[in-house]
């Protein structure tokens, strides 16, 4: 390097330090970012990390000081950085940061109770949970509040309190909802974790929870390893608590696996111990091809069509196709129906795409029934008159074992 380029570098080194010091964040006397600048800094990249720094040294002495400078800041600040406050003040007084939050009456009262009930959920969720019951917001079923204290329960890592508190309370949309949020948590250190803790759960656990538990983590199980779900559903299979996880398992099956392996298995499934029939492998069958007609129609019926010989056990797969048929094409409707093997589901489906095919083309619909094979019973159901509205309608029978 000559003499004239080492000169230009430590040019633009001194440039660079002057720069640095004119533009550096103004700093407290303990190093830190001061709390107002790191609310008016514009850079997020730097904002994130001197927000959190400038509130290290918050405590109950300079609490004043930082609300009043949060309230001055107040434009602009995120959600998070509004949980990151809080999490701060609930160090020392997470009640008090409730409290306050209740208190105000701006336009951002329902920010700053969310922020402040995940923070307490983080540090006492036991104590935020009793508080919630007692306030008149927070008390309400999957509240905003209720959400927040979970999602700070579950940040936490008390699982085991978690748990406890999901087995303690009513069969509910909500209990489903707070275990799915919980599974996340978990999964996120995989399967094994998922797995473990399901397994631990009481059979008996109040409320049926072990039924929950099993339905959602199969789900959580079958997207990430299907196999792995395979192998813990069928050790478990039979079990009252595995009932409808195994539709769950083939939705998640069709929706970010293989398919046609997902058949294969659902087909190859032993029979149960003095059962001639399984209520659970014919709903899977039924849900896994709705489910794939819905994501691909076309992938779905060529897989169909494809085969050598439809097997027995997919006569709920050729059900749930002429279903899928039978507002847009009943003609088509009728032609699965026709492939469907057991007579109870055949029965159903054809009477229901045949009756549909007469209301909307009864010229081909009658050309059809007068050389279709088809029992004289169905035939009757099919040209019977339609009933009044409040005739009601047949509910699917199951499928016979023949």
């Amino acid at each position: 390097m000559n003499a004239v380029s080492m000169a230009l570098c430590a040019g633009f080194l001194g440039l660079g330090v002057v720069l640095g010091y004119s533009l550096a964040p103004e700093l407290r006397g303990d190093g830190s970012p001061d709390f107002a600048s790191a609310l008016g800094e514009e850079d997020l990249l730097l904002r994130s990390g001197m927000f959190s720094d400038s509130l290290v040294g918050m405590n109950s002495e300079n609490l004043e000081d930082f609300l009043g400078k949060l309230h001055e800041g107040r434009v602009g600040i995120t959600d998070q950085e509004l949980r990151i406050f809080m999490l701060a003040w609930a160090r020392f007084d997470a009640p008090g940061a409730f409290a306050w939050a209740k208190s105000q009456s701006s336009d951002w009262n329902a920010r700053l109770q969310q922020a402040a009930t995940y923070a307490w959920g983080f540090s006492d969720p036991q104590a935020a949970r009793v508080a919630l019951e007692d306030s008149p917001n927070g008390g309400t079923r999957r509240s905003p509040l209720s959400s927040q204290l979970m999602a700070g329960w579950r940040a936490s890592g008390d699982v085991a309190g978690i748990t406890a508190h999901l087995i303690s309370m009513p069969n509910s949309r909500e209990r489903e909802t707070m275990t799915t949020g919980l599974l996340a948590q978990i999964g996120k250190e995989g399967t094994d974790a998922v797995i473990a803790w399901t397994n631990a759960i009481p059979e008996d656990a109040e409320g049926g929870f072990k039924r929950v538990a099993f339905n959602r983590a199969a789900g959580v199980v079958a997207r990430a390893d299907p196999e792995r779900a395979a192998r813990w559903y069928e050790a478990n299979r039979g079990k009252d608590f595995t009932k409808k996880s195994l539709g769950v398992i083939a939705r998640r099956g069709i929706d970010h696996h293989d398919p046609d392996a997902l058949f294969v298995w659902l087909a190859g499934l032993p029979p149960l111990p003095g059962e001639d029939f399984d209520a659970e492998q014919v709903h899977a069958i039924a849900q896994a091809m709705k489910w794939w007609l819905r994501r691909d129609p076309g992938a779905a019926q060529e897989w169909v069509n494809g085969l050598p010989e439809v097997p027995r056990v997919y006569d709920p797969a050729l059900g749930s196709i002429s279903q899928f048929h039978l507002k847009k094409s009943p003609q088509s409707a009728v032609e699965w129906a026709m492939r469907i093997q057991d007579q109870t589901l055949r029965s159903e489906a054809l009477v229901k795409a045949a009756s549909r095919w007469r209301r909307r083309n009864s010229e081909a619909a009658e050309e059809w029934l007068a050389v279709a094979e088809i029992s004289e019973e169905d035939r009757a159901r099919i040209t019977a008159p339609r009933p009044g509205r409040g005739g009601g309608r047949s509910s699917p029978g199951r499928p016979r074992q023949q």
